[in-house]
């Protein structure tokens, strides 16, 4: 979905008749939400970080364009390290650590009346219906907490609002 939506505006990104800083909000408005949609239950492996770099980047190298070297005077790419410098923004992964850290605090909120259920496969292939509560706990070490020692340190981090 990511691809499409990028593709759908790429002649406005490499357009010369639009500033870098409307390109850089057409990206934050148009690209990112349909990339990041549902970021905050994803379970992220170092490929596909990898990956979300990779399409950031590309994104990002078609708004900011080419740079000549001072050099040679050729032009070339802009290295992964100037387009960082230029957007200014947390990257891509940042974001998403972000996002899921505000949900965790909504879920760590949440009374236990409330009736947040999701259906969870055991490991005997069977189904049983969780609270969001349990899968709070679980997920909530592996998000913020390097190891389970530190789970009380995430949950109180988590209920603090305003602190990301």
């Amino acid at each position: 979905m990511g691809n499409a939506c990028y593709y759908s505006v790429e002649k406005l990104l490499s357009s010369s008749l639009l500033s870098k800083n409307l390109k850089v909000r057409i990206y934050k408005t148009v690209i990112l939400p349909v990339v990041l949609y549902g970021c905050e239950t994803w379970t992220l492996t170092l490929r596909e970080e990898q990956r979300l770099r990779v399409f950031e980047n590309k994104v990002l190298r078609k708004i900011f364009g080419a740079k000549r070297d001072e050099v040679t005077g050729e032009w070339r790419k802009l290295h992964n390290t100037e387009l960082q410098a230029l957007y200014s923004s947390p990257d891509i992964i940042r974001n998403i650590k972000s996002r899921r850290l505000r949900w965790a605090g909504h879920v760590a909120r949440m009374s236990e009346s409330r009736n947040a259920y999701r259906i969870s496969p055991l490991h005997d292939g069977k189904l049983r219906v969780v609270s969001v509560k349990c899968c709070f706990t679980t997920f909530m070490p592996h998000t913020v907490a390097a190891d389970a020692s530190e789970h009380m340190q995430a949950e109180q981090q988590a209920q603090k609002r305003y602190a990301y």
